[in-house]
């Protein structure tokens, strides 16, 4: 649902769904991959030059007639937006001469024109109090994935590699800190989460195995989840400085990063800090109180709770103690 505040008179009730019907890549008709949280993915076909969509968009018809009788028809556009290359495009949909609350058209994107994500807007528009195109209805956005996004989605988790912090030749910031167990090091992807194999017994500690039992599984899992729990703070720390502010004060208000994974990181956390708050009012307390200090300070101290739940830290200690004390009674 799209949560915006006309101030004027609008189709109440009739919120457009956009849907894809079908797919060409270079004119060969491709299968709609599944789709999720409305993102198309297009990475995989690397070598295409050409992407053809062809686009349905519907709502409510008695609402929008009701509205058309005193206020004049309604037309429907789609507008693409690439911000990597600055490309903007727009599409004007044609109206079903059967169904009134439908429209219809065939996008193309031409490779060359696109990097990374591109962000597809759907706007119905009318003439309302004598003012030609104002926006009316807005269908939940889309998102089409050219290239590979920079997501924890993907992958599921961060890139992880050893480095010895302890050598000369050690990248920065490790070779920084050598007695550190670990760096979150910040790349133009994803973060990678660098294991120090310098520091002595730790890549033992953090091997996988399955004959671990007692005290040895529960420092394993106790160690694994502490590291977890730090990286997890500093991702939080980096999303929360790249929410996108306002640039005016008659902007829409703070929006999510731009980055995917910071995004998604926010999708997780922030909701749980407090669960009456919409996504708008969250986002407003992250660029405003949440950075003051004692606010900044009640923030992160329940954040640090919520990431324990998160990666099941929390319930791992609680498994160690039982087991542990188990064992020291027998």
């Amino acid at each position: 649902m799209i949560d915006i505040l006309f101030p004027y008179e609008t189709p109440f009730g009739a919120e457009p769904t956009l849907t894809i019907s079908a797919m060409r890549l270079d004119g060969k008709a491709r299968a709609i991959p599944p789709l999720e949280d409305a993102i198309l993915n297009l990475y995989e076909d690397a070598s295409w030059k050409e992407a053809v969509f062809d686009l349905n968009l519907t709502c409510r018809g008695d609402a929008l007639q009701e509205f058309e009788a005193t206020q004049g028809a309604v037309s429907a556009f789609i507008v693409t937006h690439c911000k990597p290359t600055n490309t903007r495009q727009s599409l004007r949909l044609q109206r079903s001469d059967r169904e009134l609350g439908r429209w219809s058209g065939k996008l193309e994107l031409a490779r060359d024109n696109f990097r990374n994500r591109v962000e597809l807007a759907t706007i119905l528009t009318a003439t309302v109090g004598r003012v030609e195109n104002r926006p009316v209805a807005f269908a939940p956005p889309w998102a089409i994935h050219v290239d590979e996004p920079e997501s924890l989605r993907i992958g599921k988790t961060l890139p992880i590699r050893w480095e010895n912090f302890t050598l000369p030749t050690a990248t920065s910031p490790c070779r920084d800190f050598p007695k550190s167990t670990h760096i979150v090091r910040f790349t133009d992807k994803l973060p990678e989460l660098v294991l120090n194999s310098g520091f002595v017994g730790l890549e033992s500690l953090l091997e996988d195995r399955k004959d671990r039992k007692g005290a040895d599984k529960g420092l394993h899992d106790l160690l694994r989840t502490g590291i977890a729990r730090s990286v997890w703070m500093v991702l939080l720390s980096d999303a929360m400085a790249a929410i996108v502010k306002p640039e005016t004060s008659e902007d829409d208000g703070p929006d999510w990063p731009e980055t995917p994974w910071q995004a998604e990181v926010l999708k997780l956390i922030l909701p749980e800090i407090d669960p009456t708050k919409s996504h708008r009012e969250l986002l407003t307390l992250a660029v405003n109180d949440w950075r003051e200090p004692v606010s900044a300070g009640v923030f992160y101290s329940r954040a640090e709770a919520i990431i324990g739940d998160l990666i099941n830290s929390n319930e791992t200690i609680r498994r160690f103690v039982g087991t542990y004390r188990g064992e020291d009674n027998q």
